[in-house]
């Protein structure tokens, strides 16, 4: 009898995934499968899970012929899966040996639909960090909205409740499936006696600069949330406000991220997006600073806009009478302003061409 299984998608994971196989293969908890899904790599991962699978009986390998997202792999994996229970582990990251064990005996003793653990980071400088909300979801369970991969989920409910990953998404997909999973779950049964091992990568998927791509993602999943957080009509009023601060967090993630000033502007709108579709449109002023609740409010993407982006500089005399605002936009538009009104000197910098405005006259102008 399987009691749980473990999904692992791949992609170009070769100089990683030996590890945390190996820390699969030694699981206290003998009774699991392993199911490892190739996304089309490149390089020798394919080639490592076959080596594995030859030494192990319960590592599966399943090979797509073509390269589908994360969501598709762990959905494919849910779907092929025989375990009571089915947990998570991405190939660069590693678990306790006993992490399955424990899970499993907190389930089924609680007869939860998850049983989770805590997350320790591991920096890209060695440094470690602990990741642990759990006493704040033994008050509520909806307060597990963050790191997935540090539970296990009862198949028969992620199937009865048709819970999958929103295929196509590149980021987000996994907020989209645990708020889900948390919502309808009887119960989330915590440890914090195992850990999940997050090692962070300087090509991790929560980099400092995001692609196009993976904005429209977050945006997407965003947008999937609220609008199926609003057919719910047993969600009540403490969830669905969580609902709207978990989605509010990750725009203001997306937000901090290094990007292109046209998803700058698809983020602006989409803080408006937020306000006009939620229930409760009042209750973002109690999570964002003033200026910025006014923004939304008016539905103005040039002042949410300056909010997000534009960095000010102030300087005082004695500490208390403003005398400059120094306005940074990107490292490209600086504003010197004297009493925070009169424009003193602007610079922008467009690609190549560079101006000095001198009390808003353009005095210089450059070509590199």
């Amino acid at each position: 009898m399987v009691r749980v299984s473990i999904i692992v998608p791949c992609y170009n994971v070769g100089k990683f995934l030996p590890e945390c196989l190996d820390c699969l293969v030694q699981q206290t908890l003998h009774d699991i499968e392993i199911i490892c899904i190739d996304d089309k790599s490149n390089d020798n991962t394919r080639a490592i899970m076959h080596d594995f699978a030859e030494q192990d009986s319960r590592i599966h390998v399943i090979e797509f012929n073509k390269n589908r997202g994360v969501a598709a792999v762990r959905n494919a994996g849910i779907d092929m899966a025989r375990g009571e229970y089915i947990g998570f582990v991405d190939p660069d990251d590693t678990v306790d040996k006993n992490f399955f064990a424990v899970l499993y005996k907190l389930a089924t003793d609680n007869h939860a639909d998850i049983a989770k653990g805590i997350a320790k980071m591991v920096d890209t400088n060695g440094a470690t960090s602990v990741l642990n909300s759990n006493d704040e979801i033994r008050t509520a369970k909806y307060n597990f909205c963050t790191c997935f991969w540090t539970a296990i989920y009862r198949r028969e409910f992620l199937n009865q409740n048709n819970i999958r990953f929103p295929d196509g998404l590149i980021v987000s997909e996994d907020l989209v499936f645990l708020i889900k999973s948390v919502h309808f779950a009887n119960m989330v049964a915590t440890t914090d006696d195992v850990s999940y091992w997050y090692i962070r990568h300087e090509d991790s998927a929560d980099s400092a600069a995001f692609s196009t791509c993976k904005i429209d993602s977050g945006v997407s999943a965003i947008q999937q949330l609220i609008q199926w957080g609003n057919t719910q009509p047993d969600m009540y009023t403490d969830e669905y406000n969580n609902l709207v601060r978990r989605v509010m967090d990750m725009a203001a993630y997306l937000a901090g991220k290094k990007i292109i000033q046209s998803d700058k502007i698809k983020l602006c709108n989409l803080f408006i997006w937020i306000y006009s579709n939620i229930k409760n449109p009042e209750y973002i002023k109690q999570i964002v600073r003033p200026r910025m609740w006014r923004a939304i409010r008016k539905s103005n993407p040039t002042a949410i806009y300056h909010t997000l982006f534009v960095k000010n500089i102030r300087i005082r005399i004695f500490g208390i009478i403003p005398m400059l605002k120094i306005s940074v936009l990107d490292g490209c538009d600086m504003r010197l302003l004297l009493f925070d009104l009169i424009p003193i000197i602007n610079v922008q910098s467009r690609g190549r061409k560079s101006i000095v405005r001198l009390c808003g006259i353009p005095i210089i102008s450059t070509k590199r």
